[in-house]
C-alpha cells in the first residue's frame, strides 16, 4: 500500500503545472523570440518563461534549467525547444500531451536514459534533435514503429553511444535525410554494435574513436552519403571501411584526418570499379613524391582536396579517366604543372582553386584539359596577372571564369567561347574599348568593388565604352564603383541586357539618354546612390514595356517629376522601391501616389515614408507615403471636373440624337443583325415534277439562234430529267389568248428563264412578258425567275423595269464570249435551274 501511495504521489508532481501564463510573440524567429502582451488561444497554465507562438504553434522552453518536460503548453505545438536545460531522463509520458509535435530539439541537456515508448505518440515527428547529452544507448524502437514514419532528421552527435540498433518503419516509404552519429564512442562498427536498417541520404560517423570495422556492416548500409575520420585511426580501420565502401550503395564519402604515412599508392585500391562518384580529403597527409594513391579512384567524377596538397601537378591525378570536377580550395598551393606536364584526364571540365597562393597562371598549366569550362581562382591574394589566348592550354575554350578579390594589374584574356567572369574586388585592369574587345560571347559580367570610375567605363577622347563588342551580354553588376557620372554612351551597343547593377556607386549625376539604347533592360538598380533628381528621358528606353524592376532606394530624392515617369506609366507588373528617400509629401506628388496605388508593386512599402520637412503637409510627416490620400489633403482637380462635365454632355447630347433618329436608328441595327446572325430562307417544298412545265423559256425572236445553238443542247444534255419544256411562243398553249397562255405557262412552270438583249428592249411585246413574269413572282412571293443578259449591256442602256427587278438582288447571269466564261456560266445555269424556289421572307428585307 506504500509503494502504492508513494507510485500516485510521484504522478501528481509530474503532472503538476509549472507557474504563470505563457505568453506569446507575434513575429517569430528562430534566433529573436520575444514575449508579448497578446492573450493565449490555450487557457492552461505555463512553465514560467517558456515563450509560445500560438499562431505559429511553437514553444521555446530553451536555457530555463528545466529538469523534465513541460505538460502545460497548448497541446497542438508542432515546433519545442528545449535546448540548454538540466533533463535528465525521459518519460514514456514526457510526449504524451504533444501529439502534434513535428520538430523536438532536445539538445545539450544531461539525458542518460530514454524508455522505449518516449517518442511513439509523436507520429508527425518530422526531426528530432538529441545533440550534446550523455545517452549510452538508444531505443531500439525509436522508428520501427507502424505510426512513425515521418523522421526524416536525427542528429545524436556528442553523445556516449557505443552502439546502435535503428531500424525504420515498414510503412517508411521515403529516404531519411540525415542520422548524424559523430563525436560518440563507437569503437567497434560490427554486425554486433551496429545495426543500422535505414534508406538514408548522409550518415555521420566522423569523430568516433573506431578501432576496428567489419566490412559488410559497411556494405549492409543503404547509405548515399557516409562522413567518416578522425585522428590516430589506424590502416587496417581505414583499409576495411573502404573495402566495405565498395560494397556498399554509398556514392559520396567525406573523409577527414588522415595521419601521416597511412595513405600509400594502394591506399585507395578497395575503391577500384567502386561506384564511388564523390570523394573530400580534408587535412590529410599525403605523399605525392613518387606515385599518386588516386590511380585506383577510376570511377570518380569528383574530387575535393582541402588542406592537402601544397603543389598542383596533373601526375597526382593519373587513372582518373572520369574526373570532371576538381575542388582544391585552401591547399596554400603556389605552382600548377611546374613541369609542363599534360594532363591526361580530358573530361576535367571544373577545377576551383579559391583560397590558394598563386600568383600567375602559366602557359601549360592546364594543357591537355580541352574540356576544361569553368576556372575558380577566387582569394590569390597575390595573384596579379591572367592571360588566356589560344597558346594557354585548356583555358582557350573556358565558359565560366571567376577571379574575385585577387590584385589583377594584366589582364588579357582572349576566350572566344567565354560565357561569364565573375571579377569583384579584383583590381585596377580596366581600359574601355580593350579589356573586353576578345570575350565576344559575354553574357555575365560581375565588376563589382572593382574601383572603376566613369573615365574607365567611357573614354570621351577616343569614344569608347568599356563594353564595347559586348552584344550578348545580358547581365551586369557595377555595384560599389565609385563611378559618380553616368555619362551617354557607357552602356551602348548592350541591346540584349536585361539586368544592370549601379547600386552603392556614388552616383550623384545622371545624363539624359543614357539608357536609351538597352532595349531589353528589366532590371535597373540605382540604390544607394546620391541622386537628387532624374533627367526627364532617363526612363524613355526602346522598349519601355521590358522593364519590371526600378529601384532607387536610398537616395536623396525629395520629389519626383511626373515627365520621367511618364514612359512607365502604361507597364505592366512593374516593381519600384523609392524607399529611404526625403520624400515631400504635397499635393504635387499627388500622381505619385495615384500611381503606385494603382498597377505598381510597391517594394519595401514600410521604410516608404514621407520627410519631416515643413514642405510635406502636416499629417505626413514621418508616416507611410501609400497613406497619402491626395482627395483628403489637396483641392478639387479642375481639370478632371471640367472633362467630367464636358462628357456629360456629350452623352447627353449623343441620347438626343439617338432618341430622334431612333426608328433609323433600329432599322439600322436589325439589318446588323440579320448580317451578323442571319436568317432562315423559306424553301418551296415542290421541286419540278409537281409543275405542269419544267422550264419555261422566253427569248426575243432574233435571239432565237442562241437558243437554238446553244442553249437547248446544253438543257438536252445535262438536265435530261427536264423534258417538259416551253421554249420560246411556239411552245405556247393553242387557242388561248396570248397574254393569257404567256400568264399561264410561266405560272405553271418550275422555273422562267428570261434571255435579254438589246433588241428584246426594243420590242414592246416581250417587254410586257417581262412584266407579266415580274407580277407574277410578286404575286406568288416566290423566287422561280432567271434572268439572263446575252450581251455585255452598261447600266445606262437598261430598260426602268429591267433595273426595278435588279434592285431587288433578283437571279441573273451574264453570257460570255471566251471559253473559260462560258463553262461557269453553264455551271451557274444547270445550278440553279435545279436549285429549289425560295420563298419571300417578308421579315427581311430585300436589299
Amino acid at each position: 500500500m506504500a509503494s502504492v501511495t508513494l507510485l500516485v504521489l510521484l504522478a501528481v508532481l509530474h503532472l503538476s503545472h509549472l507557474g504563470s501564463t505563457v505568453h506569446w510573440r507575434r513575429n517569430l524567429g528562430f534566433d529573436d523570440i520575444r514575449t508579448s502582451n497578446f492573450p493565449m488561444r490555450y487557457s492552461g497554465k505555463s512553465v514560467p518563461q517558456c515563450q509560445e507562438d500560438i499562431k505559429k504553434r511553437f514553444a521555446d522552453c530553451d536555457r530555463l534549467n528545466l529538469t523534465k518536460v513541460p505538460d502545460c503548453l497548448s497541446p497542438d505545438v508542432q515546433k519545442l525547444w528545449l535546448m540548454y536545460n538540466r533533463i535528465w531522463y525521459l518519460y514514456n509520458s514526457s510526449f504524451l500531451k504533444y501529439p502534434e509535435l513535428s520538430t523536438l530539439v532536445l539538445s545539450n541537456n544531461d539525458i542518460h536514459f530514454i524508455e522505449s515508448g518516449t517518442f511513439l505518440p509523436l507520429k508527425h515527428l518530422h526531426s528530432l534533435n538529441i545533440n550534446g547529452n550523455s545517452l549510452t544507448s538508444f531505443p531500439d524502437n525509436i522508428t520501427y514503429s507502424e505510426q512513425f514514419v515521418r523522421l526524416r532528421d536525427l542528429p545524436l552527435s556528442r553523445n556516449e553511444l557505443t552502439h546502435v540498433n535503428i531500424a525504420c518503419s515498414s510503412g517508411n516509404q521515403w529516404t531519411m535525410e540525415t542520422i548524424s552519429l559523430d563525436g560518440n564512442n563507437f569503437r567497434e562498427l560490427t554486425s554486433e554494435t551496429f545495426k543500422l536498417n535505414c534508406d538514408i541520404n548522409i550518415l555521420d560517423l566522423s569523430k568516433n574513436p573506431v578501432i576496428r570495422i567489419d566490412p559488410e556492416t559497411i556494405a549492409s548500409l543503404r547509405v548515399q552519403t557516409l562522413r567518416f575520420g578522425r585522428k590516430s585511426v589506424i590502416l587496417e580501420v581505414w583499409t576495411d571501411l573502404l573495402i566495405g565502401v565498395a560494397r556498399s550503395r554509398i556514392k559520396w564519402l567525406y573523409i577527414k584526418y588522415i595521419d601521416q604515412d597511412i595513405i600509400t599508392v594502394d591506399f585507395f585500391r578497395p575503391l577500384y570499379n567502386s561506384r564511388l562518384i564523390y570523394l573530400e580529403l580534408n587535412f590529410v597527409h599525403l605523399n605525392l613524391q613518387n606515385a599518386t594513391p588516386f590511380s585506383n579512384l577510376n570511377q570518380l567524377i569528383e574530387l575535393t582536396l582541402e588542406g592537402t596538397i601544397p603543389t598542383l601537378e596533373p601526375e597526382y591525378f593519373l587513372g582518373m579517366n572520369k574526373l570532371e570536377i576538381l575542388h582544391l580550395e585552401h591547399n596554400h598551393i603556389n605552382q600548377i604543372n611546374p613541369n609542363n606536364s599534360f594532363w591526361s584526364t580530358p573530361h576535367v571540365r571544373e577545377i576551383y582553386l579559391g583560397y590558394n597562393e598563386l600568383k600567375f597562371l602559366s602557359r601549360t598549366a592546364f594543357q591537355g584539359l580541352d574540356n576544361l569550362f569553368t576556372l575558380d581562382i577566387t582569394f590569390n591574394t597575390n595573384f596579379m596577372e591572367l592571360v588566356i589566348n589560344q597558346y594557354t592550354g585548356g583555358l582557350f575554350n573556358l565558359r565560366y571564369l571567376v577571379v574575385s578579390n585577387n590584385v589583377i594589374r594584366d589582364f588579357l584574356v582572349d576566350a572566344p567561347y567565354l560565357i561569364s567572369l565573375t571579377s569583384s574586388a579584383s583590381g585596377d585592369y580596366f581600359r574601355s574599348g580593350i579589356t573586353f574587345q576578345d570575350t565576344p560571347s559575354l553574357q555575365w559580367l560581375d565588376l563589382s568593388y572593382s574601383n572603376i570610375h566613369s573615365q574607365l567605363l567611357w573614354n570621351s577622347l577616343t569614344s569608347t565604352s568599356l563594353f564595347d563588342g559586348l552584344d550578348n551580354l545580358a547581365h551586369l553588376v557595377l555595384e560599389g564603383n565609385p563611378i559618380s557620372e553616368l555619362l551617354q554612351g557607357m552602356f551602348r551597343g548592350l541591346f540584349a541586357l536585361e539586368f544592370l547593377d549601379l547600386s552603392d556607386c556614388e552616383v550623384s549625376s545622371i545624363q539624359s539618354n543614357v539608357f536609351r539604347g538597352l532595349s531589353s533592360l528589366r532590371t535597373l538598380s540605382l540604390g544607394g546612390n546620391k541622386l537628387q533628381r532624374l533627367p526627364l528621358n532617363l526612363l524613355t528606353f526602346d522598349n519601355n514595356t521590358s522593364l519590371k524592376t526600378l529601384v532607387l532606394a536610398g537616395n536623396k530624392f525629395t520629389y519626383f517629376n511626373y515627365s520621367t515617369f511618364e514612359p512607365l506609366m502604361f507597364t505592366m507588373n512593374l516593381s519600384i522601391d523609392i524607399s529611404q528617400n526625403e520624400l515631400i509629401c504635397n499635393c504635387d506628388i499627388s500622381w505619385l501616389v495615384k500611381w503606385l496605388n494603382s498597377k505598381v508593386n510597391v517594394l519595401n512599402e514600410d521604410n516608404t515614408v514621407c520627410s519631416t520637412a515643413s514642405a510635406t503637409l502636416s499629417p505626413l510627416r514621418g508616416k507611410p507615403l501609400l497613406i497619402f490620400i491626395p482627395s483628403d489633403l489637396c483641392g478639387p482637380n479642375i481639370v478632371l471636373i471640367c472633362s467630367s462635365s464636358i462628357a456629360v454632355i456629350v452623352f447627353a447630347a449623343t441620347l438626343l440624337l439617338i432618341y430622334h433618329f431612333r426608328w433609323f436608328v433600329r432599322y439600322k441595327l436589325y439589318l446588323l443583325k440579320l448580317a451578323v446572325i442571319g436568317y432562315n430562307e423559306i424553301i418551296d417544298a415542290r421541286d419540278h415534277g409537281d409543275f405542269e412545265f419544267d422550264l419555261n423559256i422566253m427569248f426575243m425572236e432574233d435571239d432565237e439562234h442562241w437558243v437554238q445553238e446553244h442553249l437547248r443542247p446544253v438543257l438536252e444534255e445535262r438536265l435530261p430529267n427536264f423534258n417538259r419544256n416551253a421554249i420560246g411562243d411556239d411552245d405556247l398553249i393553242p387557242g388561248m389568248h396570248y397574254f393569257d397562255a404567256v400568264f399561264y405557262v410561266i405560272e405553271k412552270s418550275f422555273k422562267t428563264v428570261l434571255l435579254l438583249s438589246r433588241a428584246a428592249f426594243q420590242d414592246n411585246w416581250f417587254m410586257k412578258k417581262f412584266r407579266i413574269a415580274f407580277e407574277q413572282v410578286n404575286d406568288a412571293r416566290m423566287e422561280n425567275i432567271v434572268v439572263v443578259f446575252l450581251e455585255d449591256i452598261q447600266d445606262a442602256e437598261l430598260p426602268f423595269l429591267v433595273r426595278l427587278y435588279l434592285s431587288e438582288r433578283r437571279t441573273y447571269l451574264w453570257w460570255m464570249e471566251d471559253e473559260r466564261g462560258q463553262e461557269y456560266f453553264w455551271n451557274e445555269l444547270i445550278l440553279t435551274l435545279q436549285r429549289d424556289n425560295v420563298r419571300w421572307n417578308i421579315m427581311v428585307p430585300p436589299e
